[in-house]
């Protein structure tokens, strides 16, 4: 008697083109994705495109807009850009960007696992518990969630620095976070910020 074994289908591997906004960047982020098996580089039959822009202007919005318009069937963007507002983040997203990651603290890992992997969904808020926070204590998350540094909420609101360390510590508290990372992410996921 023989057995057949059946073979669980690998997923495809995702085909990534890179925009090419800054021909050193280009020129390094082929170099290294061209030695990894997860992704396959291919410009013309894209089903994700590598975005690398320090700032995102008019100029990277119509380069990206004529990637998106070029193809019949539009890839997904993962952008790698300098901290981005709300605001830039959401449009990025009309666009189609499924990851929108921040150069600063970006790893050729986490681009290579954005390009991988699937879009991200995005989880609905956890209304069941909710504990109240103060407009201060919002607006210093916000700021956060934003990328901004301690220093930079604490010029902004015109706080000290002492005072915006020791606001965190009473909402990482309240929230039952281990840091300032965590706590932005249980602000969110409760709908506080």
């Amino acid at each position: 008697m023989t057995t057949t074994a059946t073979r669980t289908p690998c997923p495809p591997v995702p085909r990534v083109a890179l925009l090419p906004l800054d021909p050193w960047e280009h020129d390094a982020a082929h170099a290294y994705l061209a030695t990894r098996r997860e992704v396959v580089l291919d410009d013309t039959h894209a089903d994700v495109v590598l975005v690398l822009a320090r700032t995102v202007d008019a100029a990277v919005d119509a380069a990206i807009r004529a990637a998106v318009d070029a193809r019949a069937d539009p890839p997904r963007l993962v952008l790698v850009s300098d901290r981005l507002d709300e605001a830039e983040v959401e449009r990025l997203h009309a666009l189609g960007a499924s990851h929108v990651l921040d150069r600063e603290s970006v790893t050729w890992e986490l681009v290579v696992g954005a390009l991988a992997g699937p879009a991200p969904a995005v989880p609905e808020p956890d209304r069941s518990w909710s504990p109240r926070l103060s407009d201060r204590e919002v607006e210093v998350l916000r700021m956060l969630a934003g990328g901004a540094s301690t220093g930079e909420v604490s010029e902004a609101l015109h706080y000290s620095e002492r005072t915006i360390k020791n606001v965190l510590k009473a909402v990482s508290a309240r929230l039952g976070a281990r840091n300032r990372v965590h706590s932005v992410a249980r602000a969110v996921r409760a709908g506080l910020i």
